[in-house]
């Protein structure tokens, strides 16, 4: 488990984020961003606190000791200790849940880690078949163990639903390339919470008629990848207003946000991602029951899909990373 030091030292990784239109050169010392990232900061570090060990941890089934944000109910008693987890945190969140710290956004990987086999079964290139089976176990074992911050980004931009082919036409987030190396991404995906304080983003898709198999996507990417750029509303964080008046608002903003994606590679070499789920367009069942995930690794500086990269590309360019072992984050 991580503390909170590790934690904000990880937000320091070079990212791309304005708030409000402004640039943010550090989401830990902005006045906009410094609130809720010192909170979540906080809530890794009350998993350490041996008083709080029993309803905020767990011993997995290797025997280590994770955050119960990382644990998958089995059964009813299961269930049980998830909720007495939640209660935990309305408390301490001055009676009710504050926004969506890990507690409520790693769980979207759930679904991938209980039932892995078909996400690898859908996943489909244009090119040659990639085999990408084993990589959604290995990159839960990753991210539980690294106690990576992760927000899903499944919602794209608007479009005119009175036609069916209008989704094709939209700037939302699709595949310009296929390559040797992985695919070449381009476009936005909205809306995601949090997104300026975790670690990588879990883009995927709720299917919506006239979806291209181009714009089919899912993937891991962190947030500091080449490329990618986080577009958040204005914070409504009021650090200097009285706590009586303002109890939420005085400890920060979750800011949610747009991403741009501008180029990014996403890489699909030696099986360190999950995976892409693309479906021929000329099939009917263009709808994929359970869409891939590609992944990638926060040792790298681009979005990958297998291996840990010592060095990084995005669309052709070369960027060198600066990212230890102990950095890695991916789903």
């Amino acid at each position: 488990m991580r503390t909170g030091q590790e934690y904000l030292e990880s937000l320091r990784d070079g990212r791309r984020l304005y708030v409000g239109g402004e640039l943010i050169e550090d989401v830990t010392t902005h006045p906009k961003t410094r609130g809720y990232a010192e909170q979540i900061a906080r809530y890794y570090d009350l998993h350490l606190e041996p008083e709080h060990q029993d309803a905020l941890t767990f011993v997995d089934d290797d025997g280590n000791r994770q955050s119960m944000h990382w644990f998958l109910p089995r059964s009813k008693e299961d269930v049980q200790r998830r909720r007495l987890y939640h209660e935990f945190w309305f408390r301490h969140f001055k009676g009710g849940i504050f926004t969506r710290p890990p507690a409520g956004m790693n769980v979207v990987m759930y679904a991938q880690a209980d039932d892995p086999e078909p996400w690898a079964e859908n996943s489909v290139f244009k090119g040659p078949h990639r085999d990408l089976s084993g990589n959604i176990e290995a990159q839960w074992a990753r991210v539980t163990r690294d106690d990576v911050a992760i927000s899903p980004m499944f919602l794209d931009v608007q479009y005119d639903r009175g036609r069916d082919d209008a989704m094709g036409e939209t700037p939302m987030l699709a595949i310009q390339e296929e390559n040797d190396e992985g695919i070449v991404v381009r476009g936005w995906k909205a809306i995601g919470t949090t997104i300026p304080f975790v670690n990588e983003l879990l883009i995927g898709n709720l299917w919506r008629p006239g979806q291209t198999p181009e714009q089919t996507i899912n993937a891991l990417v962190p947030v500091n990848t080449p490329g990618v750029s986080i577009v958040a509303r204005e914070s409504r964080a009021t650090p200097d207003a009285d706590p009586y008046d303002r109890p939420l608002s005085t400890i920060g903003d979750e800011l949610d946000g747009m991403v741009y994606f501008d180029d990014v590679l996403i890489t699909c070499t030696s099986g360190m991602v999950e995976m892409i789920v693309r479906r021929p367009s000329e099939r009917n069942d263009s709808i994929s029951p359970t869409p891939g995930t590609c992944t990638r690794s926060r040792s790298s500086n681009a979005g990958s899909v297998a291996g840990w990269p010592s060095r990084t590309t995005r669309a052709g360019r070369t960027y060198s990373s600066s990212r230890s072992s102990s950095d890695h984050v991916t789903t």
